[in-house]
This record gives structure tokens, C-alpha cells and sequence, in this order.
């Protein structure tokens, strides 16, 4: 995604459960940076008559770490775009971030999440500090869903051009494995041809016995992936010059999952 050069920008990597399927998108970070809430010893006193109470030490809650997101879309001379293809590729990348935190799933758990941050200049950042990057996450806290939403703005076509949101993760402490990290970071780079000049015509190539849900979901990887940060791509079919180098990720491994819920805005 384009965006102001000096911003900051954070990258969700989620991983699901049940299959070997994964989704990430990158977000401009919100007004404040992400900030360690909990996960910090936790110390009870103990009243003792006529004398001073003792401390006694108790455990630990998970570390929980709360991040603002900013989802908009810039165009190449850095002005807001309120346009259909901007409109689209917010929507998309919400999508994503609901499906994370188990929009649609009726039951099973939620996909694990890691974050990382980097800058406008494709470079990776300290906003989300080295010992948090390769933590494994849930978003949620408690009873609480995990995601507040904030301030939005819509276009024309009612596609939300701008939305704030307040993302809750809790760190994943449990009895079983979580997925493993590692696939979102794998990927190879394609050059532009003729037959295959834009995103969507790239995911059809490299998955061609994959649904065409699929292929437009692992598009919309390809736009958002920060790799890609230097072609400024802003849709799924926007064509990309001959000769240019294309990252494409291969997180999307599995023919036969669903990406109904992702792409509901489509």
C-alpha cells in the first residue's frame, strides 16, 4: 500500500488452526503506538493484624498488547483516495483483520496472529519492539471480541475509505502448539509479462488449481504485501509495467479453503 513516506506501518500475519492457510495485510499504526497492557508480575497483599502486610507473589496474566490501526489508501502523489479502488482495498483488508478475529466462524478458534512493524521505506521499525515481534497472539480479551472500532468515513459507493480501529491481542499460552509461523514470509518474486501484468493475473498463474476465490485473496496479499510497497499497487487488477518484480507470497497452500468471509465486500 502507498501511504505518507515517513509513516509507520504494521504488519498482521494470521495463521488458521485447522488447515495450512494463512492470510497477512499491512495498516498505517494509529494515532499511538502499540503499547504492553498486561503480562506483568501480579503481587497480592496480605493483611496481617497489628503488623505490616506481606506480598505474595502470584503469577502472570498473558502478555496482552494493544494496537490502533488506521486503514486508508494514497494515491502516487500522496493525496487521500476516495476512489472505488481505494474503497476496495480497505474493505478487503478489514476483511481480513475480522477473519483473525473469527468473524463468521460459529465455532473453532480464531487463526493466531504476529505482528511486526516496518516504514515507508520498506524497512523493518522498533514501534512494535524485537522481544513482542515473534510473539504468537490471539486477538481478543477475556469476553471482550478484541476489535473497537473507531472513526470512518465512506465513499459514494458506501465503501469505507477511512476506519480507525483499536485491535486487543492476548498472547497464546495453552496446552497444544500453536500453528507455526514462517509460510507469510516465504514467497518468490515474478516478473510482469504480458499474460501476467497485474496482481490477479499473477495469483492465477502461480495457483492455477485454485479456486478463483482463492486467487483473488492471495491477489490482495500480493497489493498489500510491504515487499510490494515500491509499485504502489492499489487493486487486485492494476496492471504493473513489463519487466517489474512482483513479490508473491505462498501462504495460500490449501485448494480447497473457503474464502467466502473474506471476501464479503467484493
Amino acid at each position: 500500500m502507498s501511504g505518507p513516506p515517513s509513516s509507520d506501518y504494521l504488519v498482521f500475519e494470521g495463521r488458521s488452526w485447522i488447515r495450512n492457510y494463512g492470510q497477512k495485510f499491512s495498516v498505517l499504526c494509529g494515532d499511538n503506538p502499540p503499547t504492553i497492557t498486561d503480562g506483568y508480575a501480579l503481587w497480592q497483599t496480605i493483611p496481617r493484624p497489628l503488623s505490616t502486610g506481606v506480598t505474595l507473589f502470584t503469577g502472570y496474566n498473558p502478555p496482552q498488547m494493544q494496537c490502533e490501526l488506521r486503514f486508508a489508501m494514497w494515491d502516487s502523489g500522496g493525496s487521500w483516495d476516495t476512489t472505488t479502488a481505494g474503497g476496495s482495498d480497505v474493505e478487503s483488508r478489514i476483511s481480513i483483520l475480522e477473519w483473525m478475529a473469527g468473524a463468521n466462524f460459529g465455532t473453532g478458534r480464531s487463526p493466531v496472529v504476529r505482528v511486526y512493524s516496518y516504514k515507508g521505506d520498506n524497512t523493518l521499525s522498533d514501534l512494535v519492539p524485537p522481544a513482542w515481534r515473534y510473539v504468537t497472539w490471539i486477538i481478543g480479551s477475556g469476553t471482550a471480541s478484541g476489535l473497537e472500532w473507531g472513526q470512518a468515513w465512506r465513499n459514494e459507493q458506501g465503501q469505507r475509505i477511512w476506519q480507525d480501529v483499536k485491535v486487543t491481542l492476548t498472547k497464546y499460552v495453552g496446552y497444544d502448539q500453536a500453528p507455526k509461523a514462517g509460510t507469510q514470509q516465504n514467497g518468490t518474486y515474478m516478473v510482469a509479462s504480458p499474460s501476467a501484468d497485474t496482481p490477479l493475473k499473477m495469483a492465477a498463474n502461480t495457483q492455477a488449481n485454485m479456486p478463483v476465490a482463492n486467487q483473488e485473496v492471495l491477489a490482495r496479499l500480493i497489493v498489500s504485501d510491504p515487499h510490494n510497497s515500491n509499485l504502489q499497487l492499489r487493486s487486485v487488477r492494476q496492471q504493473v509495467p513489463q519487466g517489474s518484480r512482483v513479490w508473491v507470497p505462498s501462504g495460500l497452500t490449501s485448494p480447497t479453503q473457503t474464502a467466502s468471509s473474506q471476501l464479503a465486500s467484493t
